[in-house]
């Protein structure tokens, strides 16, 4: 996986955590990437795994290359949150609208935890920044790199 940085033009309504912005630039089609970071200035960062033909042409994209973002799009946003505490679940690519969130929602320690799980300990994209978040926020980060078929108890603290 790999994060890109682009710029974003007015007009819209803002970018935020979770949503996602269709991108245009590469095709004549209408790609769905979810911000993986928090909208910083001009500038949204999407990560992208490889896993077909649009996506593997995104790292012929260099940083600074302008793209068409249309949108946002998605209810996945810190307004839907109902409850004072949060669990956010993600699993493998899942995990890019999740990071933005956990980084962005309101809360204080202890009020938001992630759970993320991949087939993999190496799969496990964007780690060091998750558990950067997670100590800046006092917020909880468990994550399991282990085949779907086969989850430890550890990795959940039964």
């Amino acid at each position: 996986m790999r994060s890109r940085a682009s710029s974003c033009a007015g007009g819209s309504p803002p970018a935020t955590a979770g949503r996602c912005p269709h991108q245009r630039r590469l095709w004549h089609t209408a790609l769905p990437f979810s911000l993986s970071a928090p909208v910083r200035g001009n500038t949204l960062r999407i990560t992208v795994k490889r896993l077909g033909g649009h996506s593997r042409r995104i790292r012929r994209l260099r940083p600074g290359t302008r793209v068409l973002a249309t949108g946002p799009f998605g209810a996945l946003t810190a307004a839907r949150r109902t409850r004072p505490k949060v669990l956010l679940i993600a699993g493998g690519v899942g995990i890019t609208p999740m990071r933005a969130l956990f980084e962005t929602l309101p809360g204080g320690p202890g009020d938001i935890t992630l759970l993320y799980r991949a087939g993999a300990e190496e799969q496990l994209v964007l780690r060091a920044e998750l558990e950067a978040i997670a100590a800046e926020r006092q917020a909880g980060l468990l994550r399991a790199g282990v085949p779907a078929g086969r989850i430890h108890s550890e990795c959940f603290g039964f």
